[in-house]
């Protein structure tokens, strides 16, 4: 995995860093980008597997519409 992807992150890493307080100064970005680091680092991770990046690209799209 970590040949692979370079900036790794995933939903423990997110809730640590929101624990430790490091999305309270400008949340919406911080947040927002963290989360979509790790959804692009999962379609990357999968591009030879259609069906999780199928799926992986739906929540994507989804997420960058609820929260653009």
């Amino acid at each position: 995995y970590r040949e692979v992807i370079k900036n790794p992150i995933d939903f423990d890493t997110i809730h640590k860093k929101n624990k430790r307080g490091e999305y309270l100064d400008n949340p919406e970005f911080k947040l927002y980008s963290d989360i979509k680091l790790m959804l692009s680092n999962f379609l990357e991770f999968n591009l030879s597997n259609p069906k999780p990046h199928r799926k992986g690209s739906i929540l994507k799209i989804l997420y960058d519409i609820l929260f653009q």
